[in-house]
């Protein structure tokens, strides 16, 4: 952890400008509570020709988030601002655990889900790469902190995608056999 913090604030302390603080501020609370990729599963949810990848996308969330949480209950890793006293915060300081950071997680979570839309998913993939340095940059989460929640996140992405492809042939299933039950009454 001491040799991970201190390449954390080696890196830090060569970009950190005013325009980097506030630009990775505003970065970082995009990704606060996945409101972010929240609102885009809205909106895909909302266009029928997206809804499959919204309702993906949604799973996708709620698996990222949970494991995140059993994950940082179960490391109990302290956040790098809670080893160096010196380090001055620019946000809010977080209060759970930093294995593995569920912004990460949350973030490339959703953006795997729009892999199968190249317009969407180059840019969502961006902005969680964004959010994902982010957390780094802000001194709150380890690079290691910030891989994990990455590998995580992909992994939870396409459980969300298998889920979703899932729950809609249910769906798809249930109302064709409720057509059939109709006609045959």
């Amino acid at each position: 952890m001491l040799y991970e913090l201190g390449m954390l604030k080696m890196l830090h302390d060569s970009i950190a400008c005013a325009f980097l603080d506030r630009f990775f501020v505003f970065i970082t609370w995009l990704g606060n509570g996945g409101m972010i990729w929240i609102l885009l599963c809205i909106v895909l949810l909302v266009k029928p020709e997206t809804r499959k990848t919204g309702v993906s996308m949604v799973f996708a969330l709620i698996i990222a988030a949970s494991a995140t949480y059993v994950l940082k209950l179960a490391v109990a890793r302290p956040r790098p601002f809670l080893l160096d006293r010196g380090i001055e915060l620019l946000i809010t300081a977080p209060a759970d655990y930093s294995f593995p950071s569920g912004h990460t997680a949350s973030s490339f979570a959703a953006a795997w889900t729009l892999k199968e839309k190249p317009r969407l998913f180059i840019p969502a993939f961006l902005l969680a790469s964004l959010i994902a340095f982010s957390r780094m940059y802000l001194l709150v989460h380890y690079p290691s902190d910030v891989a994990a929640g990455m590998l995580i996140g992909i992994f939870c992405g396409q459980i969300g995608i298998w889920c979703g492809s899932f729950a809609l042939w249910c769906i798809r299933r249930y109302r064709k056999q409720r057509r059939k039950k109709c006609i045959n009454q």
